[in-house]
């Protein structure tokens, strides 16, 4: 999991206006020494066994200043070519009311406004380990059940 966080601000109160978003992708130094060394483990896979003869040699990057088999090459190649496969989570944090970072409680009510929910992968505090599809289905679900036992209405 990583250790880098990322920020979601605002950039006007204009709801057509995009946020600004940055990923900080390697805030936290131990993210770029996990992606060298699976960037090592991937070069010896690439290189040995049947693989080796089917696959293309490594296309080196010639505009990166440093030796192709430095660290220095491979962390500068990580951070010009990384990119999230995953779906940003945790922009709307759920936590307690005390949680500085919790934007929303358990019942997935925004901390300090009225009438409003969030229920989707934002309210996740941490990236899981696993694709965002199911829980998000879960925390809709979750989110059914709370308006319908609210509301008075029967679960079905």
């Amino acid at each position: 999991m990583p250790h880098s966080r990322g920020t979601v601000k605002l950039n006007s109160a204009d709801p057509s206006v995009y946020p600004a978003i940055d990923p900080r992708y390697f805030e936290a130094d131990v993210d770029m020494q996990q992606m060298v060394e699976a960037y090592k483990f991937v070069r010896k896979v690439a290189t040995t066994g049947p693989l080796s003869e089917v696959l293309d040699a490594e296309k080196i990057d010639e505009s990166i200043p440093h030796p192709p088999e430095s660290e220095a090459y491979m962390r500068e190649h990580i951070a010009r070519n990384a990119i999230t496969i995953y779906h940003p989570v945790g922009t709307a944090r759920m936590g307690l009311a005390g949680d500085p970072k919790a934007v929303v409680g358990p019942t997935l009510k925004v901390h300090g406004l009225s009438g409003l929910r969030v229920a989707d992968a934002s309210i996740m505090p941490t990236t899981v380990s696993g694709n965002t599809n199911a829980p998000s289905i879960m925390i809709g679900e979750r989110a059914a059940d709370l308006l319908k036992s609210e509301y008075g209405l029967a679960s079905a």
